[in-house]
């Protein structure tokens, strides 16, 4: 397989997780305001524009994993994905205890340890990163190469269960989005200051989120139904037919999805339900993140690789 370069980010582009080696702070109740993201990450920005986009008919053929274009081989279990401002990847591994960062030739250029359990991220308008942290169930700021971090805020005790794992920002709504997957709830935490609020609740094992233009939120869960729209006011509608989703974007219109359960990343018409079949053959997809090509760029764990998926109308 070639090596694809990864194409430099435009403008703000963000990131993903980070790590560190601090003690834990105290619960915050009301956290500190922060300054709003340039761009999501993780979770495409979308504007108004794409609700009226894409199609499905414009999908190419499903490929087998081995005949995509391989991204980055990272020394480790690759987990969620991000668009790094320098240009390249961000991957982290919750299994492994730490994040790095694969540049535009998928070589390894930065490394931070986090033995908290790395998971989700998201980049501010200032450079700091927002990361979720699973087995301390709460989310961290942090300015790389410092791994040194920043509690932002502490979900409920998780107790038997994994703690949080995606996360995406909402740039037009100057707030961080939350599955907060213990719990079966989507949450949100406002980047100018304020309490976590509830978006919804009985949403499954919640592990990933995607804004939408009209201010509803598509979640993916480790569940079935597996993917819901969350509407502004709270109400809760299965998307289509799929279920044990690890992840979500939206781009051109359309969501796409890694489906743990059944070995592939498809896109999904939010609208009808329908979906279409882009890649078989993943041992375990997890993250997903949209390039500045358009392309999408999706992670499997068990092969270790970051492969180059082809969008639809792209």
């Amino acid at each position: 397989m070639c090596r694809i370069s990864i194409p430099p980010v435009i403008g703000a582009a963000a990131l993903l997780m980070a790590a560190c080696s601090s003690t834990a702070a105290p619960p915050a109740t009301s956290p500190p305001a922060l300054q709003s993201p340039a761009v999501a990450t993780g979770t495409a920005t979308v504007s108004a524009s794409t609700a009226a986009g894409g199609g499905l008919d414009r999908c190419p053929p499903a490929r087998p994993l081995a005949t995509l274009p391989i991204l980055a081989r990272p020394p480790l279990r690759p987990d969620d994905l991000a668009v790094a401002s320098e240009g390249g990847l961000w991957v982290s591994d919750p299994d492994g205890g730490h994040l790095a960062r694969v540049d535009a030739g998928g070589r390894q250029v930065t490394r931070v340890e986090d033995p908290r359990g790395p998971e989700g991220i998201g980049v501010l308008g200032d450079g700091r990163l927002v990361l979720a942290e699973q087995r301390p169930n709460r989310l961290v700021t942090l300015r790389p190469p410092d791994p040194t971090v920043t509690e932002l805020v502490r979900l409920p005790p998780a107790g038997a269960n994994l703690g949080v794992d995606g996360i995406a920002l909402d740039p037009a709504r100057h707030r961080i989005l939350i599955p907060d997957s213990a719990a079966g709830a989507l949450r949100a935490l406002p980047l100018d200051g304020g309490p976590l609020v509830t978006l919804a609740t009985g949403v499954g094992r919640a592990v990933g989120a995607a804004a939408a233009p009209d201010g509803s939120v598509y979640v993916a869960a480790e569940a079935s139904p597996g993917l819901l729209r969350v509407d502004p006011g709270g109400g809760v509608h299965p998307v289509g037919r799929l279920g044990d989703l690890d992840d979500v974007v939206l781009a051109g219109g359309l969501l796409y999805v890694t489906a743990l359960g059944a070995h592939s990343v498809l896109a999904v018409d939010p609208a009808g339900g329908g979906d279409r079949t882009l890649a078989t053959g993943l041992g375990e997809p997890q993250g997903l993140a949209v390039l500045p090509d358009g392309r999408l760029a999706a992670a499997d764990s068990t092969s270790g690789l970051i492969v180059a998926i082809d969008a639809c109308g792209g």
